[in-house]
C-alpha cells in the first residue's frame, strides 16, 4: 500500500490510497480501519444548522457528480468533514469522515465514484448501527462486495444522552448530515434506490406472522410507488413467504414516521426502500457474503 502524505493546508485533509485488488482483503480492511475510528468515539451529537445542512447537501451533490476535486475537499473542511480518496485496481473510492478533533456524529460516507453513472443505482444507508446490531456491517460489506454507489452510516447511538443540539435518530429528524447525503443521491440519481437497513426482534412483533418473518420490507407509505413494486417482486422471488410487505402483509414497522423516507417522498423521488431484518437474517447476512449478493440483486434494477 502506497500512501501519499496528508495535505495540510488551510485546515484541508486529503489522503490518497492506493489499496491494489478490490477482491483482496486490503480494500476490506482499510474501510473497516476508518469505519471503526469513526464509531468509537464519545463525542456529543450536535446536529448541523440549516446552513451547514444546506452546504453539506450540495457538497454531497457535488461528490455524486463526479466532481472529486479540491473544491470538495476544501468545503467539507470548513464543515469538519475530511474527505479520503482510495483506489484500486477497479474502483475510486470516497470516504468522508469528520476530523477526529471535530466529531459530533456527523456520520460516515462511502461514495464508489465508478458507479455514479449508473443512473439506476444503489445508496445504502444505515442509520441505527449501535441499536440495531450487525446492519452497519451488513451496509458496509454489500457495499463494498457489489456495484452499490454509496454507503452512509451514523456514528452515535440513537438515543445518545450526550446531546448538544438536534436529536441524535437520523432516521427522525429532518435537518442531518445523513439527510443532506440521502437528498443528494436523490437530486443527482431521480431513478436510484436509496435502501435503508434495520435490524427488530422478532419477539417484540404482534402478529404470528411478523414473528416468523425474516425480512419486513416498506416503502413508509400505503401508497408505494412501481418502483417499490418491482423491488418487492424480486424480493418475494427471492425469499418467498419469509420477507412481509406493508401494506400487504402487515401493519408492523411501516416506516411512516422515518424522516428519510418522508424528505424523499416530498421531492417525488420513487426509490425509498425501508428494510428490517430480523435478527436470525441478520446473523445469516453477515456470514454469507452470497446472501448479501443475494439481497442486494434484488434491491438493484
Amino acid at each position: 500500500m502506497q500512501n501519499r502524505p496528508y495535505a495540510l493546508a488551510t485546515g484541508v485533509f486529503l489522503m490518497t490510497l492506493s489499496l491494489g485488488a478490490d477482491s483482496g482483503s486490503a480494500a476490506e480492511k482499510s474501510f473497516m480501519d476508518h469505519y471503526v475510528q469513526a464509531r468509537e468515539q464519545d463525542s456529543p451529537y450536535v446536529a448541523p444548522t440549516r446552513a451547514e445542512f444546506d452546504k453539506a447537501r450540495a457538497l454531497f451533490e457535488q461528490a455524486f457528480r463526479g466532481k472529486a476535486d479540491d473544491a470538495l475537499t476544501k468545503g467539507f473542511a470548513t464543515l469538519g468533514f475530511a474527505v479520503v480518496r482510495k483506489k484500486t485496481d477497479k474502483h475510486n473510492y470516497l470516504i468522508v469522515e469528520e476530523f477526529p478533533d471535530r466529531r459530533r456524529g456527523g456520520g460516515f460516507y462511502l461514495i464508489r465514484l465508478s458507479s455514479l453513472a449508473k443512473k439506476e443505482g444503489v445508496l445504502l444507508t444505515a442509520p441505527h448501527t449501535f441499536h440495531d446490531e450487525g446492519t452497519g456491517k451488513i451496509a458496509r460489506v454489500m457495499f463494498l462486495i457489489t456495484d452499490a454507489a454509496g454507503a452512509g452510516f451514523n456514528t452515535v447511538h440513537r438515543y445518545s444522552k450526550s446531546v448538544v443540539r438536534g436529536e441524535a435518530d437520523l432516521a427522525h429528524v429532518h435537518i442531518s448530515y445523513f439527510q443532506a447525503f440521502i437528498l443528494a443521491w436523490a437530486a443527482t440519481h431521480p431513478e436510484g434506490i436509496v435502501a435503508q437497513i434495520h435490524g427488530y426482534d422478532r419477539a417484540n412483533r404482534i402478529s404470528p406472522r411478523g414473528k416468523e418473518a425474516g425480512m419486513i420490507v416498506s416503502a413508509g407509505t400505503d401508497l408505494p410507488s412501481p418502483t417499490f413494486m418491482k423491488m418487492r417482486e424480486r424480493l418475494r422471488k427471492a425469499y418467498g413467504e419469509s420477507v412481509l410487505f406493508f401494506p400487504f402483509d402487515t401493519n408492523e414497522l411501516t416506516a411512516v414516521e422515518n424522516t428519510n423516507g418522508q424528505a424523499l417522498r416530498e421531492k417525488l423521488f420513487p426509490g425509498f426502500i425501508h428494510i428490517e431484518l430480523s435478527e436470525v437474517m441478520r446473523d445469516k447476512l453477515n456470514n454469507d457474503k452470497n446472501e448479501l449478493k443475494r439481497l442486494y440483486g434484488a434491491l438493484s434494477k
